[in-house]
């Protein structure tokens, strides 16, 4: 099948296999009835070449990826065309998720970002310059380096990525995608925070939650899986300048100014020791 006046770069078939589309150095993307071996529509909008190329489930829809960091989406029946995202790192894998009402589309810094399918579709000008990334549903680093091509396995409930890094990845997308947000009850005046050694949230404030500024402080561990919170009052009466969890996860180590440190254990709250170590 001939027409491209440059290098093929991908090509792509329908789910029903009478369909083939292939985007090219030349600039455009073409869709092919593999019948009669003919082109139907050419897709040009002048943003560099197309590195990419994807139907969507019911084959009425091709996503094709731009050299320009443009990702778009084509109606395959009149040729109209919607942009869907301009990439910062750069568009090179392209999918759609099952249900053909989002798509996936990895870029050259590693990431793959989830898109909604846009609904509108108009002639190719004036180009829409404005869209970015910011626009994806959520976006995840999963390799060093850009990502080469994007898949789904049969259910379409993982997808796996290959990366430049020499890597293979697999993200299940239920887990990626259905986030859990919780409602984090942090402190008026944090002071600083960290994770702790099981993905814990841990901070400190240098007042009470609910009252004036106290020298003592407070110090906020909160489960980030079930969002319960503890709260501990440090019985020194100077400001807390750091704060770490142990591994076993029950030890609690706070510095103190004034050159003073307080150990106390999640399991046993009025058990503290105190070490005075430095003169500031």
């Amino acid at each position: 099948i001939e027409g491209h006046t440059n290098t093929v770069t991908q090509i792509a078939l329908s789910a029903d296999g009478r369909l083939l589309a292939s985007g090219s150095n030349d600039e455009s993307a073409r869709l092919w009835d593999l019948r009669t071996r003919t082109c139907l529509k050419t897709f040009l909008v002048h943003e560099g070449r197309v590195v990419s190329v994807a139907f969507s489930p019911d084959a009425k829809s091709l996503a094709t990826g731009h050299v320009e960091k443009s990702l778009r989406l084509w109606n395959c029946a009149d040729g109209t065309t919607a942009l869907v995202a301009r990439l910062r790192d750069g568009v090179h894998g392209i999918c759609f998720l099952p249900e053909g009402d989002e798509m996936l589309a990895s870029d050259g810094g590693g990431g793959i970002c989830l898109y909604k399918v846009p609904r509108k579709f108009a002639p190719t000008s004036p180009v829409d310059t404005k869209k970015n990334s910011e626009a994806s549903v959520v976006h995840w680093d999963r390799h060093e380096g850009r990502i080469n091509s994007i898949a789904f396995d049969g259910s379409g409930g993982t997808v796996v990525s290959a990366g430049e890094d020499g890597t293979l990845s697999l993200t299940q997308m239920g887990s990626a995608v259905a986030v859990k947000r919780l409602n984090l009850q942090i402190p008026p005046r944090v002071s600083f925070f960290k994770f702790g050694p099981h993905d814990e949230l841990i901070c400190s404030d240098i007042n009470t939650s609910d009252g004036p500024i106290d020298p003592s402080g407070n110090a906020w561990i909160q489960n980030l899986e079930t969002g319960e919170v503890e709260r501990f009052k440090t019985p020194i009466a100077s400001p807390i300048i750091d704060f770490l969890l142990a591994p076993d996860g029950q030890t609690l180590l706070f510095a103190h100014t004034y050159g003073k440190i307080s150990i106390r254990r999640r399991d046993r709250p009025a058990a503290v020791d105190i070490w005075d170590l430095h003169s500031d």
